[in-house]
Parts: C-alpha cells; sequence; structure tokens
C-alpha cells in the first residue's frame, strides 16, 4: 500500500483559502449586480470564467480543481436561483491552449 502524498497532505487551511479565492471574488459581485439589474428591471447577461481544471484533474492541484468544479456548480445554482427574473447567467471555461490555437487561426485566416 502506497503513502498518501501530494494535495491530500496539504493543510485544510490553505486549501479553504483556494477554494474561498475562487467563489467568493465571483459569489458577492454577482449578488450585487444581479440586485441592482433585478431592481431597474435591466435585461443583461452575466458571465463567469471558470477554468478547464472544473471538468478533469491534474496531480497536486485538488484544492484548485474543487474550487474550479465548485465555481461552475455556483453559476448552475445561481442560474437556478435568477433565472425566474430574468437574469441571465453563463460560465465559459478558460483553457490557454485552445485561445492560442483561436488566436493563431485568427491571424492566419483559417477560423
Amino acid at each position: 500500500m502506497r503513502a498518501i502524498t501530494g494535495c491530500f497532505c496539504d493543510e485544510v487551511a490553505s486549501q479553504r483559502s483556494v477554494v474561498s479565492k475562487s467563489l467568493l471574488p465571483v459569489r458577492l459581485p454577482v449578488q450585487v449586480i444581479a440586485g441592482d439589474m433585478i431592481k431597474r428591471q435591466c435585461l443583461g447577461v452575466i458571465v463567469n470564467v471558470s477554468s478547464i481544471m472544473s471538468q478533469c484533474a491534474r496531480e497536486r492541484s485538488l484544492a484548485y480543481n474543487a474550487s474550479k468544479g465548485a465555481l461552475d456548480q455556483l453559476t448552475r445554482s445561481m442560474v437556478v436561483e435568477l433565472g425566474p427574473s430574468q437574469v441571465t447567467l453563463s460560465s465559459v471555461v478558460y483553457y490557454p491552449g485552445f485561445v492560442l490555437w483561436l488566436r493563431y487561426a485568427c491571424n492566419f485566416n483559417l477560423g
């Protein structure tokens, strides 16, 4: 049997820090902006930026991977909560290699 290594050995406090840095900076502004949109009956879209790491996992990134998955679920939950008030939310998954490929394709008129 192998010893537990990697992120399972990290302090829980550091993992909490990663999760809170991924979720609170999204939740709090969305709460304020959505509240203002509802109050003013303003239609619009709020877009959260996530990471490809919400869909797959990488070694030694337990807290980061989990926080990005939580961010996607937070967005889904906000859609359910705010949808009846006509506030639209979406999430874009950021994947650096793909973005670089798109830039390459656009520069050379391939896309």
